[in-house]
Protein backbone atom coordinates (compact mmCIF):
# COMPACT_ATOMS: atom_id res chain seq x y z
CA UNK A 1 0.00 0.00 0.00
CA UNK A 2 1.35 3.48 -1.00
CA UNK A 3 0.48 6.28 1.08
CA UNK A 4 1.87 10.05 -0.32
CA UNK A 5 2.35 13.28 1.56
CA UNK A 6 3.04 15.66 -1.25
CA UNK A 7 5.76 18.37 -0.07
CA UNK A 8 6.60 15.76 2.81
CA UNK A 9 10.28 16.20 4.32
CA UNK A 10 12.37 15.39 7.58
CA UNK A 11 10.10 12.15 8.25
CA UNK A 12 10.44 9.68 11.14
CA UNK A 13 9.32 5.89 11.37
CA UNK A 14 8.82 4.92 15.03
CA UNK A 15 9.97 1.36 15.85
CA UNK A 16 7.15 -0.33 15.19
CA UNK A 17 7.14 0.68 11.74
CA UNK A 18 3.59 1.81 12.14
CA UNK A 19 3.85 5.43 12.19
CA UNK A 20 5.96 8.23 10.70
CA UNK A 21 6.11 11.55 11.81
CA UNK A 22 6.82 14.15 9.25
CA UNK A 23 7.18 18.30 8.43
CA UNK A 24 4.78 19.68 5.55
CA UNK A 25 5.81 22.19 3.63
CA UNK A 26 3.85 25.01 2.41
CA UNK A 27 2.59 25.20 -0.87
CA UNK A 28 5.29 26.74 -2.91
CA UNK A 29 3.16 29.47 -4.63
CA UNK A 30 1.85 30.36 -0.94
CA UNK A 31 5.01 31.29 0.18
CA UNK A 32 6.45 32.66 -3.18
CA UNK A 33 3.21 35.31 -3.62
CA UNK A 34 3.62 36.31 0.22
CA UNK A 35 7.33 37.00 -0.11
CA UNK A 36 5.95 39.06 -3.27
CA UNK A 37 3.50 41.12 -0.95
CA UNK A 38 6.75 41.13 1.69
CA UNK A 39 4.88 39.54 4.12
CA UNK A 40 5.66 40.22 8.08
CA UNK A 41 8.21 36.91 8.93
CA UNK A 42 4.98 36.23 11.51
CA UNK A 43 2.83 35.97 8.86
CA UNK A 44 4.13 34.10 6.35
CA UNK A 45 2.59 30.36 5.25
CA UNK A 46 3.62 27.80 8.39
CA UNK A 47 4.51 24.23 8.00
CA UNK A 48 2.46 21.22 9.34
CA UNK A 49 3.31 18.54 11.78
CA UNK A 50 2.11 15.26 9.60
CA UNK A 51 1.33 12.03 11.92
CA UNK A 52 1.01 9.29 9.26
CA UNK A 53 -0.47 6.06 10.01
CA UNK A 54 0.62 3.17 8.06
CA UNK A 55 -1.82 0.50 8.87
CA UNK A 56 -4.59 3.24 7.92
CA UNK A 57 -3.36 5.58 5.43
CA UNK A 58 -5.04 8.38 7.58
CA UNK A 59 -2.51 11.70 7.74
CA UNK A 60 -3.21 13.82 11.18
CA UNK A 61 -1.44 17.24 10.15
CA UNK A 62 -1.33 19.76 13.18
CA UNK A 63 -1.31 23.53 11.56
CA UNK A 64 1.34 26.46 11.95
CA UNK A 65 4.10 24.06 13.51
CA UNK A 66 7.27 25.63 14.85
CA UNK A 67 9.46 22.77 15.88
CA UNK A 68 9.14 19.40 17.09
CA UNK A 69 11.57 16.35 18.77
CA UNK A 70 11.30 12.40 18.88
CA UNK A 71 13.80 10.28 20.81
CA UNK A 72 15.99 8.51 18.31
CA UNK A 73 14.21 5.09 18.93
CA UNK A 74 11.16 6.64 19.16
CA UNK A 75 7.48 4.28 19.19
CA UNK A 76 4.92 6.77 20.42
CA UNK A 77 5.84 9.87 21.45
CA UNK A 78 6.15 13.22 19.99
CA UNK A 79 6.53 16.70 21.48
CA UNK A 80 5.72 19.87 19.39
CA UNK A 81 5.81 23.43 19.44
CA UNK A 82 3.28 25.73 17.19
CA UNK A 83 2.88 29.22 17.04
CA UNK A 84 -0.43 30.45 17.89
CA UNK A 85 -2.82 31.89 15.70
CA UNK A 86 -3.27 35.82 15.63
CA UNK A 87 -6.76 36.68 15.58
CA UNK A 88 -8.19 37.98 12.83
CA UNK A 89 -9.33 41.50 12.48
CA UNK A 90 -12.95 40.77 12.29
CA UNK A 91 -12.45 38.94 15.37
CA UNK A 92 -10.88 42.16 17.19
CA UNK A 93 -13.46 44.65 15.57
CA UNK A 94 -16.14 42.54 17.23
CA UNK A 95 -14.77 42.57 20.40
CA UNK A 96 -14.22 46.05 20.19
CA UNK A 97 -17.51 47.48 19.60
CA UNK A 98 -19.38 44.78 21.46
CA UNK A 99 -20.77 45.34 24.90
CA UNK A 100 -17.94 45.57 27.41
CA UNK A 101 -18.16 43.48 30.72
CA UNK A 102 -17.22 45.27 34.43
CA UNK A 103 -13.73 43.33 33.97
CA UNK A 104 -12.58 44.71 30.88
CA UNK A 105 -11.48 47.48 32.54
CA UNK A 106 -8.83 49.05 34.88
CA UNK A 107 -9.33 52.19 37.14
CA UNK A 108 -9.37 55.24 35.97
CA UNK A 109 -11.05 53.79 32.70
CA UNK A 110 -8.05 52.39 31.08
CA UNK A 111 -8.54 49.15 29.51
CA UNK A 112 -5.86 46.08 30.65
CA UNK A 113 -4.23 44.93 27.78
CA UNK A 114 -5.22 41.00 26.80
CA UNK A 115 -3.72 38.45 28.37
CA UNK A 116 -1.43 35.99 26.11
CA UNK A 117 -0.90 32.34 26.51
CA UNK A 118 1.81 31.38 27.97
CA UNK A 119 4.64 29.46 25.63
CA UNK A 120 3.54 25.60 25.43
CA UNK A 121 5.22 22.64 24.51
CA UNK A 122 3.00 19.85 23.61
CA UNK A 123 3.87 16.12 23.98
CA UNK A 124 1.39 13.70 21.97
CA UNK A 125 0.74 9.97 22.54
CA UNK A 126 0.57 9.34 18.75
CA UNK A 127 -1.09 5.72 19.62
CA UNK A 128 -3.88 7.80 21.70
CA UNK A 129 -4.01 10.99 20.57
CA UNK A 130 -3.44 12.06 24.41
CA UNK A 131 -1.80 15.39 24.55
CA UNK A 132 -0.06 16.77 27.55
CA UNK A 133 1.03 20.25 28.10
CA UNK A 134 3.83 22.32 29.67
CA UNK A 135 4.40 25.98 29.92
CA UNK A 136 7.22 28.56 29.45
CA UNK A 137 9.27 25.74 27.52
CA UNK A 138 12.48 27.69 26.00
CA UNK A 139 13.93 24.26 24.67
CA UNK A 140 13.38 20.53 24.79
CA UNK A 141 15.11 17.31 23.89
CA UNK A 142 14.16 13.31 24.49
CA UNK A 143 16.65 10.41 25.59
CA UNK A 144 17.26 7.95 23.15
CA UNK A 145 14.19 5.54 24.16
CA UNK A 146 11.91 8.62 25.00
CA UNK A 147 11.96 7.10 29.01
CA UNK A 148 12.48 11.22 29.66
CA UNK A 149 11.65 14.43 28.37
CA UNK A 150 13.94 16.94 29.11
CA UNK A 151 12.72 20.93 28.84
CA UNK A 152 13.98 23.82 30.32
CA UNK A 153 11.34 26.93 32.16
CA UNK A 154 11.66 30.67 31.18
CA UNK A 155 9.17 31.95 32.96
CA UNK A 156 7.89 35.21 31.41
CA UNK A 157 9.12 38.33 31.45
CA UNK A 158 6.09 39.74 33.63
CA UNK A 159 6.23 37.06 35.81
CA UNK A 160 9.09 38.61 38.89
CA UNK A 161 8.72 35.73 40.78
CA UNK A 162 8.91 33.44 38.92
CA UNK A 163 11.53 30.72 38.56
CA UNK A 164 13.90 29.58 35.84
CA UNK A 165 14.68 25.54 35.61
CA UNK A 166 15.79 22.01 33.97
CA UNK A 167 13.31 19.47 34.51
CA UNK A 168 12.69 16.16 33.35
CA UNK A 169 8.83 14.74 32.43
CA UNK A 170 8.44 10.93 32.21
CA UNK A 171 5.30 10.61 28.84
CA UNK A 172 4.41 7.18 30.22
CA UNK A 173 3.50 8.02 33.70
CA UNK A 174 3.35 11.98 33.50
CA UNK A 175 6.39 12.13 36.66
CA UNK A 176 8.22 15.56 36.88
CA UNK A 177 11.33 15.85 38.28
CA UNK A 178 13.33 18.99 38.83
CA UNK A 179 16.78 18.66 37.79
CA UNK A 180 17.99 22.22 39.23
CA UNK A 181 16.13 25.61 39.41
CA UNK A 182 17.40 29.25 39.43
CA UNK A 183 16.03 32.78 39.58
CA UNK A 184 14.99 34.05 36.45
CA UNK A 185 17.71 35.16 34.23
CA UNK A 186 19.62 32.18 35.26
CA UNK A 187 20.98 29.83 32.44
CA UNK A 188 20.09 26.37 31.27
CA UNK A 189 20.43 24.42 27.92
CA UNK A 190 19.31 20.99 27.36
CA UNK A 191 21.43 17.79 28.45
CA UNK A 192 23.40 15.19 26.66
CA UNK A 193 22.17 11.41 27.44
CA UNK A 194 24.74 8.83 28.45
CA UNK A 195 23.84 5.21 27.87
CA UNK A 196 23.68 4.50 31.56
CA UNK A 197 21.17 6.40 32.76
CA UNK A 198 22.93 9.79 33.42
CA UNK A 199 22.91 13.29 31.63
CA UNK A 200 25.14 16.40 31.78
CA UNK A 201 24.14 19.72 31.14
CA UNK A 202 25.25 23.40 31.33
CA UNK A 203 23.54 25.82 33.71
CA UNK A 204 24.43 29.09 35.34
CA UNK A 205 22.07 30.30 38.42
CA UNK A 206 24.20 32.63 39.39
CA UNK A 207 22.25 35.85 38.34
CA UNK A 208 24.75 38.31 39.22
CA UNK A 209 26.12 40.56 36.31
CA UNK A 210 29.60 39.61 36.89
CA UNK A 211 28.92 36.17 36.30
CA UNK A 212 26.57 35.90 33.54
CA UNK A 213 29.58 34.94 31.61
CA UNK A 214 30.33 31.87 33.99
CA UNK A 215 28.91 28.39 32.86
CA UNK A 216 29.40 25.20 34.68
CA UNK A 217 28.19 21.37 34.19
CA UNK A 218 26.58 19.26 36.47
CA UNK A 219 25.76 15.83 36.15
CA UNK A 220 22.47 13.80 36.57
CA UNK A 221 21.99 10.67 37.74
CA UNK A 222 18.14 10.03 36.57
CA UNK A 223 17.49 7.25 38.90
CA UNK A 224 18.91 8.24 42.14
CA UNK A 225 18.09 11.75 41.32
CA UNK A 226 21.61 13.09 42.72
CA UNK A 227 23.28 16.28 41.34
CA UNK A 228 26.79 17.14 41.29
CA UNK A 229 28.98 19.99 39.61
CA UNK A 230 31.09 18.41 36.96
CA UNK A 231 33.02 20.82 35.73
CA UNK A 232 33.60 24.58 36.54
CA UNK A 233 36.07 27.69 35.74
CA UNK A 234 37.63 27.50 39.14
CA UNK A 235 38.42 23.69 38.88
CA UNK A 236 42.04 22.08 38.89
CA UNK A 237 43.33 20.55 35.78
CA UNK A 238 41.97 23.36 33.44
CA UNK A 239 44.67 25.22 31.83
CA UNK A 240 45.47 28.90 33.38
CA UNK A 241 43.79 31.72 31.53
CA UNK A 242 41.21 29.15 29.77
CA UNK A 243 37.35 28.16 30.84
CA UNK A 244 35.10 25.94 30.59
CA UNK A 245 33.08 26.67 27.06
CA UNK A 246 29.52 26.27 26.22
CA UNK A 247 29.65 26.21 22.62
CA UNK A 248 31.15 22.87 22.89
CA UNK A 249 28.65 19.57 22.41
CA UNK A 250 28.88 17.49 25.83
CA UNK A 251 29.07 13.70 24.90
CA UNK A 252 29.74 10.48 27.14
CA UNK A 253 31.74 7.80 26.43
CA UNK A 254 29.88 4.48 25.68
CA UNK A 255 30.10 3.02 29.00
CA UNK A 256 29.09 6.86 30.87
CA UNK A 257 32.04 7.07 32.59
CA UNK A 258 33.94 9.52 31.04
CA UNK A 259 32.31 13.14 29.89
CA UNK A 260 33.61 15.04 26.98
CA UNK A 261 33.43 18.89 27.04
CA UNK A 262 35.19 21.58 25.66
CA UNK A 263 37.49 24.91 26.80
CA UNK A 264 38.54 27.91 25.38
CA UNK A 265 40.99 30.71 26.40
CA UNK A 266 38.82 33.17 28.68
CA UNK A 267 37.81 36.43 26.58
CA UNK A 268 39.68 39.87 27.40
Amino acid sequence: KKISVPRATRASLNQEGTKVIAVVKPFFNQTREAKIKKTKKEDMPKDSLAIIDLKTGNVEKIANYKSHNAAEKWSKFVAYEVTPAKEKADAKKDKKDGDKKDGDKKEGGKKSAPKKDAKQLLVMNVLTAKVDTIKNVSSYKFNKDESWLAYVVEPEKKDSLGKAGLYLYNPMTGETKEVLQGEKGSKFKTPSFSEVGTMAFYANTDTAKAAKKNIDIYLYDIKNASLQKAAHNQMAGLQEGWIVSENAALSFSKDGKRLFFGTAPKPL
